[in-house]
C-alpha cells in the first residue's frame, strides 16, 4: 500500500520503447529496465505500425514515437516531457536512474 501511496504522491516516470520488427529487438533496452527499481513508472512497449498508431488514440504519450534508424528506441519522459530518444542501453540506464526531487 505504501507503493500505491508513493505513486499517488509522486509523478511517475513514463517509459516508451518502440521497436520496428518485433519486441525481440527491444531486448537490449529491456535489461536496464528490468534491473532498475522504479516503483513509480508507466511502461509502454510497442511495434511500429497500425497497432502503435491505434494505441496513440488511447495513450497520447506514444504519438509520434518511432524506432529511430531501424533500431529499438527508448523514450524516458516525466510529465509528458521526454529526454532525447536513445537506442543505447547505457544511456537508457542513466535516463532511468535520473531522479527529480519532489517540490517542497
Amino acid at each position: 500500500m505504501l507503493l500505491a501511496l508513493d505513486f499517488y504522491l509522486d509523478a511517475p516516470k513514463e517509459v516508451v520503447v518502440v521497436a520496428r520488427g518485433g519486441l525481440d529487438e527491444a531486448a537490449p533496452l529491456l535489461e536496464p529496465l528490468r534491473g532498475t527499481f522504479m516503483p513509480n513508472r508507466v511502461i509502454l512497449l510497442g511495434v511500429e505500425g497500425p497497432e502503435l498508431q491505434g494505441l496513440s488514440a488511447i495513450v497520447p504519450l506514444v504519438r509520434d514515437k518511432v524506432a529511430r534508424r531501424g533500431q529499438a528506441t527508448a523514450y524516458v519522459c516525466d510529465d509528458r516531457v521526454c529526454d532525447l530518444p536513445t537506442s543505447d542501453p547505457a544511456v537508457f540506464a542513466k535516463q532511468l536512474a535520473a531522479v527529480e526531487k519532489l517540490p517542497a
